[in-house]
């Protein structure tokens, strides 16, 4: 036992969208009422269903109970080797230790949408161990148990035997009410759904304590909201699994497709995986599905002495297409065969009523349905539809009916009277086969709010300055609202709104708050310094509910804008500090400039002049130094005048110092002469002057040497 409660290590709570407990009868009866091990079959064909994230615990019970660990549905050949961990060598049934041992696989509250489910097989009677002190209410009790009993004779060596004693149905007693106990407590805060399946031909009986026991079993199942199934014989387990599975995965559960050689399945929109399960004894059975891309395959079969195999061909499709396939015989004898159509459609119960708050005066007509997971509406067969139940309630009053011939159920609930009413609907199988949440909402309805609401103009004259902003309050002026509400402000009334950012666009008003800002700012101030503009027109304020609201449910509030055009003098204000430092800086880079232009003209450079009519050994010189002064030019600029000398108002010309020396520039109404041998050339154009080259400018001849 100890090797086999190793076979898994107990995982802890976790959500998941199944959370199972497979509670699996060990008591020595299932030897020769499940010879074929068909309870071991049947739960790995629940493990084959169970998707990758679904978490299955396995348990055994007989006197005591005892736990093979858990994993999740993508481990499942760990899963198939606890179930064969199962020992059936218990003398025992004990119910309820199997029940509150499994219980801890549902440790805290249920998350948000995971499905948690126990499923108790067990072949015949209650039958626990009548030597425990628990099902006594007293050690007196207790002792005169054991002295009416000694005279079974096996009773040292089956504790569970039938005593007839009155002290037998005090146990009986006992064992009933910690059942029960566990259903309305644990069980039931867990969020924990119960089916049992009871097969066997004690439970088929008609003795008392047959009767006794299925009535206990239902009493399980429907305490919990499960169900109960009694099978005639093992082969119905693995109908009855698939059946139980598809109704936690939302699937729904139809008669199965029976077929010689081929068969159609109808595959839903919306199905995000089918699942095939032919019950067979024909081993050599091989399935194949045209139309399909079959993902995963297995067989299980178990082989009871003396008799034929007994097991079940598996085929599963995820993300298959909506159409029809064609399931096919590939091989195997000629028998008739039925499948099990899975379609994992996540099917829920639609409800059609109103949200929220509505009007005095609305008349009600909530209706629901089973939907997939995406909303669409399911075409499910009669056979299906004519066990399912659907009630809907309003304030109490309840319609429930089947969904054969129609997809929905409603109610006239009328014209409901100021107040909140609770709309809600329910689903269920009558095997049980339907596991959907109850949907339900509350629906307020109010007398028509009869208000007002309005404000100051939002008003303002501005210019496109930085940090503009202009608002106003808006307010409930008069009456008062019952209830939060919301108001759509629509500002596309306002002239010129593309250059404003406005707000807000939508607005919630309680009883306790009635009061709101409307504010605007430019969008761009930079671009509309030169716009002069008006902003005109009503804010809209309306309810996003408009049929709450008496009268013409509609408000607004005035805008009164004008933005003004910049003058110069606002663009000194803004940018007069830029600007001075933009000055200085011009000026300090002119004045490097000089001072470089300057530079060329090197300390021991001379300008030379003289008349025409004198010798040049008469020319005076001026020697060209780099100015002392704070401004360089005068050192960069050598005026040439008419009077015979340099820097002279009457000038003719200017030398220019450059970088390689300097630039002889011509007044607009002299010329230069470039005096070579072989004959004079004018120039009236700016040019660049060469060291010891004579120039004449009127009667002044000049040339610049070295020292």
């Amino acid at each position: 036992m100890i090797a086999a409660a190793l076979v898994l290590a107990p995982r802890p709570a976790e959500a998941a969208r199944l959370r199972v407990a497979l509670v699996l009868d060990g008591s020595q009866s299932m030897r020769t009422q499940d010879p074929g091990y068909l309870a071991r079959v049947a739960a790995k064909l629940f493990v084959d269903l169970a998707g990758p994230d679904d978490v299955i615990g396995i348990y055994e019970f007989g006197a005591n109970a005892r736990s093979h660990g858990s994993a999740t549905g993508a481990e499942k050949e760990r899963l198939f080797s606890a179930i064969d961990a199962v020992s059936r060598d218990e003398w025992c049934t004990d119910w309820a230790e199997g029940l509150d041992a499994a219980l801890a696989h549902f440790d805290g509250p249920r998350p948000q949408g995971e499905r948690r489910l126990m499923l108790l097989l067990t072949d015949g009677l209650y039958d626990p161990d009548r030597s425990e002190a628990s099902y006594y209410t007293s050690d007196g009790g207790r002792a005169a148990f054991e002295r009416a009993t000694e005279r079974v004779r096996d009773f040292a060596a089956h504790p569970c035997s039938q005593a007839t004693s009155a002290l037998a149905s005090q146990v009986e007693g006992a064992f009933v009410g910690r059942i029960r106990r566990i259903l309305a407590g644990p069980a039931r805060e867990r969020g924990v759904s119960i089916y049992t399946v009871g097969f066997g031909t004690d439970l088929g009986r008609e003795s008392e304590a047959a009767r006794r026991s299925r009535e206990l079993l239902a009493e399980i199942a429907r305490s919990t909201g499960g169900g109960a199934l009694v099978a005639r014989s093992g082969a119905d387990l693995p109908a009855f699994f698939a059946s139980i599975f598809a109704a936690l995965v939302g699937a729904p559960v139809e008669p199965p497709v029976r077929f010689g050689d081929a068969g159609a399945i109808r595959i839903h929109r919306g199905a995000r995986s089918v699942s095939v399960v032919v019950p067979t004894s024909d081993r050599e059975l091989r399935l194949e599905l045209d139309g399909a891309r079959v993902t995963r395959a297995r067989d299980d079969y178990h082989e009871p002495a003396g008799k034929p195999p007994e097991g079940y061909r598996f085929l599963q499709v995820d993300r298959p297409s909506p159409g029809t396939v064609t399931l096919r015989r590939a091989s195997g004898d000629d028998a008739p065969l039925s499948a099990w159509v899975i379609q994992d459609l996540g099917l829920r119960l639609g409800l059609v009523a109103p949200e929220g708050v509505v009007p005095e005066g609305t008349a009600f007509a909530p209706s629901a349905g089973l939907v997939s997971a995406s909303g669409e509406t399911v075409p499910l067969s009669p056979e299906f539809l004519r066990n399912v139940t659907i009630e809907v309630e309003c304030d109490g009053r309840k319609e429930a009916r089947t969904l054969v011939g129609a997809e929905r159920v409603s109610l006239e609930c009328g014209v409901l009277a100021p107040g909140v009413h609770r709309i809600a609907a329910r689903a269920r199988h009558a095997a049980g086969f339907l596991s959907v949440d109850e949907v339900a909402r509350d629906v307020e309805v109010v007398r028509q709010i009869a208000i007002s609401i309005g404000g100051a103009p939002l008003a303002f004259r501005t210019k496109a300055v930085p940090g503009f902003h202009a608002q106003t309050t808006a307010a409930v002026r008069s009456g008062a609202l019952p209830i939060q509400q919301r108001f759509r402000v629509d500002w596309t009334g306002i002239s010129n709104v593309a250059d404003l950012e406005v707000g807000p666009s939508e607005v919630a008003l309680e009883p306790t708050k009635g009061s709101f800002l409307l504010s605007a700012r430019l969008r761009d101030h930079e671009s509309l310094r030169d716009v002069s503009r008006d902003y005109r027109g009503q804010v809209q304020i309306t309810p996003l509910e408009p049929r709450l609201y008496a009268g013409e449910a509609a408000w607004s509030v005035p805008v009164e804008g004008h933005l003004d055009a910049w003058t110069l003098w606002d663009y000194w204000e803004l940018y007069r500090t830029r600007i001075l430092v933009g000055l200085g800086i011009l000026l300090a880079v002119l004045w490097i400039v000089g001072r470089l232009a300057a530079a060329a003209f090197g300390a021991k450079h001379k300008l030379y002049y003289h008349r025409p009519d004198e010798t040049e050994a008469a020319a005076s010189s001026v020697r060209l130094a780099r100015s002392k002064s704070f401004l360089p030019f005068r050192s960069a600029r050598h005026p040439i005048g008419g009077d015979g000398k340099p820097r002279s108002a009457r000038r003719h010309c200017v030398l220019v110092a450059t970088r390689r020396g300097f630039r002889i520039v011509p007044d607009e109404s002299h010329v230069v002469e470039k005096l070579e041998a072989g004959g004079e050339e004018e120039r009236r154009q700016p040019f660049d002057g060469r060291l010891e080259t004579r120039y004449r400018t009127g009667d002044f001849v000049f040339w610049v040497s070295r020292e």
